[in-house]
């Protein structure tokens, strides 16, 4: 199993960092690997909602990174695993009002299935999930800088 974990305290409202965070139109702001991403119309914003998103992968390829919301408590966590592309790993966003602002907590993990995940995907996939956590630094960066 690949995991990683990081935190970071975001001066802004457990709200606003929240409702941010949820929306994956913002995902561009913040994280690298994102390309575009739509949620599902049918599904509801919370437990259940899907979002369509491409990603960037290895040699700059466009893959699926559909995910859907698993866990849904506004204004302290949401988890999420992902149901298409190469990889399907889940994490999970935990917020904590803190003095000056919000805790944002972000888990990461991923269980090959499979030889061929195993043997072929596990030392690539294990590199790019501490890099996808280390992603909170621009989430801060894109949240304090907004107006």
């Amino acid at each position: 199993m690949s995991k990683a974990e990081g935190s970071v305290i975001i001066q802004k409202p457990i709200n606003q960092v929240f409702q941010f965070v949820i929306n994956s139109e913002n995902n561009a702001r913040w994280r690298t690997s994102f390309i575009e991403s739509q949620r599902d119309p049918k599904t509801p914003v919370g437990q259940g909602m899907i979002v369509h998103q491409s990603m960037v992968g290895p040699g700059g390829r466009k893959f699926p990174g559909d995910y859907e919301v698993t866990e849904y408590v506004p204004d302290q966590s949401f988890s999420f695993k992902v149901i298409a592309g190469p990889a399907r790993p889940a994490g999970k966003y935990t917020f904590e009002s803190v003095a000056g602002g919000t805790k944002v907590t972000f888990s990461l993990w991923w269980e090959p299935k499979g030889l061929m995940q195993k043997l072929f995907m596990a030392p690539m996939v294990s590199k790019q999930i501490p890099k996808e956590v280390a992603l909170l630094q621009n989430l801060k960066q894109a949240l304090e800088g907004a107006k």
